[in-house]
């Protein structure tokens, strides 16, 4: 059988003539081990140990659908498992009609492509014939001009029955059917994606789920949920881990949660398994049933191909069903401190909730066209109400990287005045505002402030609160560039990871963070303080020969940064578990804490206000030498104090 392996590989890699195109509809093949891996899974869920008799009468009936088949990869997988199985508890059956057996009982596929549907047909003929005499009518068949519309021709043979189905799964297959198992790789297509407008309004009037600009692998589950036997009907699936934190999810998540009960979630993420693909899955399997209050959710992680051979995870950790009902928009975290995050939430309230007139600003001049806004950067100033244009690159924590290019639209510009103008009026308004920016792409949640003088075209968030003060809106951002929310972050929303670490910090994502309503002037200060070094450190480096600066020490930067970073932490944490505690545990850090007088109070709004707007760069003034003096006699003041530090290195993560 040769060469219908061959004529399989070759449409898998390369396709023909009559193929439509797989990319089109979203399709990556699924490598034999990862089907192999999650069949055996599964199965055990299913089986539960349960005792030999019960799994020798349930085998012979069970029924499997894979609803997006392709190749047939998943369907040869688990033909061999059920041929395995069966062989195993009675040696005695006849293997070639037994695979028939099972070809017509057990197993079902359907794709929406008829080429692919084809070609699994002839990978269960492959199989079913594998070890028998081979038949002379399938020999004879010519390969280089198969019909891929008529799937018949090639059946008709030794009475061979085979249920594999040419529909589209989502809307044309009959939901009065029901399955035992539903095992596959759905299609990932985004919403944006599917250029059929007449079709993608049809997926959102007859799915609950379709929701914002949602995967189509999501309807996959919702229709397979349908079809599910009632309480012991499972559901495997290998899918984009987007759906499990993203906003288009909520609605699926909701529905997992409320409707099935989550048994597996095996994170597979970190392993290159799909090929020209940027897709990070997750593999999922549930029981259609309503969850218990007892329900626990397995997740594991696997980062090699041998370690899923081996069934050898790297990470494993237990999130009880329940929980993620206490996360914002039903999140379902899949690593991280759950333990602390479920804290958080508990006890604090989202970002938005605690703020009611929070405004977190994106693309502020629109999401699309950007070429029209170029004329409005000049290199100089046009007028008093011009901005400062940064992208995406120049937002660092604490500082601002004036040297980074920003490059939009295949466009290339240094950092430069963005001209008003009286269109911009009810923009201006916010951005000429007291504000905090992040960065939509970074490794960590990554903030500084800004005093009403930048703007932005995309790549960068602002965050507006108009009822908060200076002194608060630094304390806000101590808070957001502290090492407990970037813990928080993470463990929601890490599975939106991109290449090389990277995680995109959506508007929407923060909005969620669990913060404090209560704001002090020593987390105030502390963010000043870091403000100051930290653009400071930056200035050093990138031009050491400035008069002002050429007596400052870089390595003295690196220390009083690093201290005043683990301090902060501290005293981040201090916040968020101090009003819990009884008495106080940690003394030296509840006085600094709650001392209005222990730091120095800088007016950092006047430094920066007055140096970007005579010239891009100016820090050359006596206010910033005598803040600089202050620092440095509160850090000489604190760095020894051993107490302090056994108090810090205690309360930190």
């Amino acid at each position: 059988m040769e060469f219908l392996k061959e004529f399989i590989a070759n449409f898998e890699n390369n396709g023909n003539k009559e193929k439509v195109e797989l990319k089109n509809f979203g399709v990556v093949y699924t490598p034999y081990e990862i089907t192999s891996f999650i069949i055996k899974r599964i199965f055990n869920i299913y089986f539960n140990c349960e005792l030999r008799e019960k799994i020798n009468k349930e085998i012979e009936n069970i029924k499997i659908l894979d609803p997006a088949c392709g190749s047939g990869r998943f369907l040869i997988s688990i033909a061999n498992f059920l041929f395995n199985i069966r062989k195993r508890m009675n040696p005695l059956l006849n293997e070639f009609e037994l695979k028939k057996e099972i070809l017509k009982k057990n197993i079902y596929g359907i794709d929406i492509d008829k080429s692919a549907c084809f070609i699994s047909v002839l990978s269960l003929l492959n199989w079913l014939y594998s070890d028998h005499t081979i038949n002379q009518d399938l020999i004879e068949i010519d390969l280089e001009n198969l019909d891929f519309n008529n799937i018949d021709q090639i059946t008709k043979q030794d009475n061979i029955n085979l249920n594999v189905f040419n529909l589209d799964y989502l809307l044309e297959f009959d939901k009065d059917n029901s399955f035992d198992l539903i095992i596959g790789n759905p299609p990932y297509i985004e919403n944006k994606r599917l250029k059929d407008k007449l079709y993608k309004k049809k997926l959102y009037k007859n799915f609950k789920t379709a929701y914002k600009l949602f995967d189509i692998a999501i309807l996959f589950i919702e229709k397979s949920l349908e079809i599910l036997k009632e309480n012991s009907g499972y559901l495997s699936f290998i899918l984009p881990n987007k759906f499990l934190s993203s906003d288009y999810g909520i609605k699926i998540r909701n529905l997992l949660l409320r409707k099935t009960d989550l048994r597996e979630i095996i994170n597979i993420s970190s392993l290159p398994i799909f090929r020209k693909s940027a897709t990070y899955p997750v593999i999922l399997s549930f029981n259609k049933k309503i969850p218990t209050s007892s329900n626990e959710i397995i997740i594991k992680e696997y980062k090699t191909i041998e370690d899923i051979i081996k069934d050898n995870s790297s990470k494993s950790m237990i999130l009880p069903q329940k929980l993620a009902h206490q996360f914002p928009s039903n999140v379902i975290p899949i690593s991280g401190n759950l333990e602390l995050v479920s804290f958080l939430y508990k006890n604090f309230k989202t970002f938005s909730d605690t703020f009611k007139d929070l405004k977190i600003i994106y693309r502020p001049y629109g999401f699309l066209k950007y070429s029209k806004y170029f004329d409005n950067i000049t290199e100089k100033r046009t007028s008093e109400k011009d901005l400062l244009l940064l992208g995406t690159g120049n937002v660092g924590k604490y500082y601002i990287n004036h040297k980074k290019r920003i490059k939009i639209a295949k466009r290339d510009f240094k950092v430069s005045f963005f001209n008003y103008k009286p269109d911009f009026h009810n923009i201006w308004e916010n951005l000429s505002s007291e504000k905090i920016i992040f960065r939509e792409i970074a490794k960590d949640l990554t903030c500084v402030y800004d005093p009403g003088i930048f703007t932005n075209i995309t790549g960068l968030y602002f965050i507006r609160i108009p009822s908060l003060d200076t002194d608060e809106l630094y304390c806000l951002l101590t808070i957001l560039n502290s090492k407990l929310m970037d813990i928080v972050f993470k463990t929601l929303f890490g599975t939106l990871h991109m290449s090389g670490g990277f995680l995109r910090f959506n508007g929407s994502f923060i909005k969620r963070l669990p913060i404090p309503n209560k704001l002090p002037s020593s987390l105030s200060n502390l963010g000043k303080i870091l403000s100051i070094l930290s653009q400071l450190k930056y200035e050093i480096q990138e031009k050491p020969n400035l008069n002002f600066i050429k007596s400052l020490n870089l390595s003295d930067f690196d220390q009083q940064i690093n201290f005043f970073l683990e301090l902060t932490n501290s005293l981040v944490n201090t916040l968020y578990f101090d009003q819990l505690r009884q008495t106080s545990i940690y003394p030296l850090l509840d006085e600094l804490f709650s001392s209005a007088n222990y730091f120095p109070n800088i007016n950092l709004k006047q430094i920066l206000t007055q140096s970007y707007k005579s010239e891009l760069v100016a820090f050359n003034n006596e206010i910033l030498k005598s803040c600089l003096n202050d620092i440095n006699s509160l850090y000489l003041e604190l760095k020894n104090h051993k107490k302090l530090t056994l108090e810090r290195e205690d309360i930190c993560f």
